[in-house]
């Protein structure tokens, strides 16, 4: 996260006001009821959102994330969302607003947990230039007002304490200009959503899935479950096991309510704890979501805007993805792509998030980046010039010149992890045994028909003076 704004210093906005005259106005309210600062790139207002959370939550240094939950109120998430909602007005173009295809980009599709999340930005984060992550907030513009956060802010306390921690976890990322947080196209377009939605309803039809990819469902929905009834009261707690289990009998419910007061001393969460739980949920609910990021659609969607590279950690995604790859089968590059498969790859763990801006300005992978835009650009070529044509020697080469970066890329390895290790002895138990480093897998799939989705072409067409572009590439990281 930044570092708290003055409230007399210029609003990072560049509206030209001080910060306390403008986003840092506690009495904040709609662009239509004031003149609105004009903010015009996404950067800008990525920006602007983190300095909000600094200061209407009070992140300042040394501050408790115990302090945050207890006191976290109904007007900061209200005030807090009504930010959000000025700096997204109902009518933004949001494609207007992503990066073009310049850098070798990764767009992050997978669980948006803010811990995980967070995780897979740091083990991408050397192999790309910049990584994109959509911003999983409620729609501030919501029409159905019991599911408008602004109007019913005391339904998103909990919810909104882990979009903070999602903020902060990620934050040092925007700011060392390694993470872009973009919104969802679909987030101001009922239309655009609902053809996302039928997409994703097309792609699973007919599909089993896996024995594994249910049980892993069942856990997190089993655990959020278990946060929600122990947020209660004793009295709501009772009600709700009683609606989810009418066939309890009134003994059977009197020797599992404890069980949930037991829970709560034993379980910690960086986002609940059972006493805080209780403090936060004064109403009778609580609004507490699992993402599971976006759609493949909406993915594809964003990378054939802006040129970047989807990739994922999570295998039922990754198997979603190659749904939407075209003639898998017949690529040349399953030469090159099985080579990516059997050979080891390490990366960044259990770290700051700022350490993957660090070793980006410290050149650390730089060659190994290099390589990885050589074949980006070599796979963008052959799948959206008019001949398609590849030099036959192309994958050969690359696949030899692969051996060669791995092998410098070990090397960098090295001090990477020496290097992290010295850093967090210097802020963090020096006892600690958490590796900052670990080894796994980076799987490319590269169709030999690209990956690509229909939905919402249009609206790229219009912004595009190339058209829409097949997306070449995909990537999934597998620890072992």
């Amino acid at each position: 996260m930044p570092a708290k704004i003055g409230r007399n210093d210029p609003c990072p906005c560049g509206s030209g006001k001080k910060y306390k005259k403008c986003h840092g106005d506690s009495n904040y309210v709609a662009p239509k009821e004031r003149s609105a600062p004009v903010i015009r790139t996404l950067l800008e207002r990525n920006i602007v959102l983190l300095y909000a959370i600094a200061d209407i939550f009070g992140l300042k240094r040394g501050f408790r994330w115990k302090d945050l939950k207890r006191n976290i109120s109904n007007e900061s998430v209200a005030r807090f969302y009504r930010v959000l909602a000025e700096l997204y007005p109902p009518d933004t173009n949001i494609l207007s607003l992503l990066p073009k295809s310049d850098k070798l980009r990764g767009f992050y599709v997978g669980d948006m947990d803010p811990q995980l999340a967070s995780h897979n930005a740091a083990r991408a984060g050397l192999y790309l230039d910049e990584m994109l992550v959509v911003v999983p907030f409620y729609n501030p513009h919501c029409k159905l007002a019991k599911l408008n956060p602004i109007n019913n802010p005391e339904l998103f306390k909990i919810d909104t304490y882990k979009l903070i921690n999602f903020l902060y976890l990620l934050g040092p990322a925007l700011n060392s200009g390694i993470l872009s947080f973009v919104p969802n196209p679909a987030m101001f377009d009922d239309a655009l959503q609902l053809d996302f939605l039928a997409a994703a309803y097309g792609r699973a039809r007919g599909k089993v899935v896996s024995s594994q990819t249910i049980q892993s469902l069942c856990d997190e929905y089993s655990k959020e479950l278990r946060k929600v009834i122990r947020a209660e009261s004793a009295e709501v707690r009772e009600q709700q096991l009683r609606q989810l289990y009418p066939r309890m009998t009134d003994q059977e419910i009197s020797l599992t309510l404890p069980y949930f007061e037991q829970l709560g001393k034993e379980e910690t969460s960086v986002v609940l704890e059972a006493e805080v739980e209780r403090k936060l949920a004064e109403v009778a609910a609580q609004i507490l979501a699992i993402r599971g990021g976006v759609t493949t659609d909406t993915s594809l969607h964003i990378c054939q805007h802006t040129g970047a590279m989807p990739y994922t950690n999570s295998a039922w995604r990754w198997q979603e993805l190659l749904t939407a790859a075209e003639d898998s089968d017949k690529s040349e590059w399953i030469p090159l792509t099985q080579t990516f498969k059997e050979t080891p790859f390490s990366f960044l763990n259990n770290v700051d998030r700022g350490f993957i801006g660090e070793f980006h300005s410290m050149k650390r992978l730089e060659s190994f980046r290099d390589y990885m835009r050589t074949l980006w650009q070599a796979a963008d070529t052959k799948l959206n010039s008019l001949s398609g044509n590849t030099d036959e020697n192309l994958v050969s080469n690359l696949q030899a010149e692969l051996a060669t970066e791995h092998e410098k890329a070990k090397g960098e390895w090295a001090r990477i992890s020496q290097e992290t290790k010295k850093w967090i002895s210097m802020v963090a138990d020096p006892e600690s045994t958490l590796e900052p480093v670990v080894d796994g897998k980076f799987n490319l799939a590269l169709p030999s028909g690209g990956f690509s989705t229909f939905i919402g072409q249009e609206r790229i067409a219009a912004l595009s003076e190339t058209g829409v572009k097949r997306v070449p590439m995909a990537a999934y990281i597998e620890l072992t």
